[in-house]
């Protein structure tokens, strides 16, 4: 496992952490799906004066509609996507040389105006305070880290909140668990959606790509 994640408990695999995670690597019909805009999100994207602001807006919104997450990554590591968005968006620069640094101001406002447009929430102190509260109602429950985890996944989708990273995540199920007063390994082996039986389901009666945030609720009970 990652090394950030080492000495915590184990609630995920390291593939299923990139799986929520990771910057998503689209095919190029998700390129055209996440990278549409609607006349609301074409016209913020236009308010930049910058062609590298306007592309780094489209790119951003087109991750975050796919994971409800933002993600740090420098132009030319997403050439792809980048290609697209030209392409699509703005053709006649379809072969514009960007410049590969982003300002980090210019990326932090642009994640607040799509929080904005997207009615989300930044998982701030009262929000974190909320996942620690409902972490102890779960735990009543369900003593399984996976189970934990899971609510608190579908808490953060159903009160619109763009998730924390995934180490707080751990760190919020092992205090409910107590585990933290533990004298014994903090890591708990045996308790992963695979090792709990709860096998991953590919298929989703959504319409669109499932929300990179739904995908431990795709394992069954």
């Amino acid at each position: 496992m990652a090394t950030r994640y080492k000495d915590r408990i184990t609630i995920l695999e390291d593939a299923e952490i990139e799986e929520l995670y990771g910057r998503p690597r689209f095919t190029h019909d998700e390129r055209v799906h996440y990278f549409a805009l609607t006349p609301e999100e074409r016209a913020v994207a236009d308010g930049h004066y910058s062609l590298a602001s306007r592309v780094l807006f489209i790119l951003q919104a087109g991750y975050f509609k796919a994971k409800r997450l933002f993600f740090s990554f420098e132009i030319d590591e997403v050439a792809d996507d980048v290609k697209h968005v030209l392409q699509q968006h703005y053709p006649q620069y379809h072969d514009a040389a960007l410049k590969s640094t982003i300002v980090k101001q210019t990326r932090h406002a642009q994640q607040r105006k799509l929080l904005e447009l997207y009615d989300y929430h930044a998982c701030a102190g009262a929000e974190r305070a909320a996942l620690g509260a409902k972490a102890d109602q779960v735990v009543r429950i369900s003593a399984k880290p996976i189970y934990v985890f899971q609510a608190l996944v579908q808490y953060l989708e159903t009160h619109r909140v763009v998730a924390p990273g995934y180490s707080f995540l751990q760190d919020v199920v092992s205090r409910a668990l107590g585990l933290n007063s533990n004298k014994g390994t903090k890591t708990l082996t045996g308790l992963s959606p695979k090792a709990c039986g709860r096998n991953y389901q590919r298929g989703s009666r959504n319409p669109r790509p499932p929300d990179a945030l739904a995908f431990c609720l795709r394992y069954s009970a």
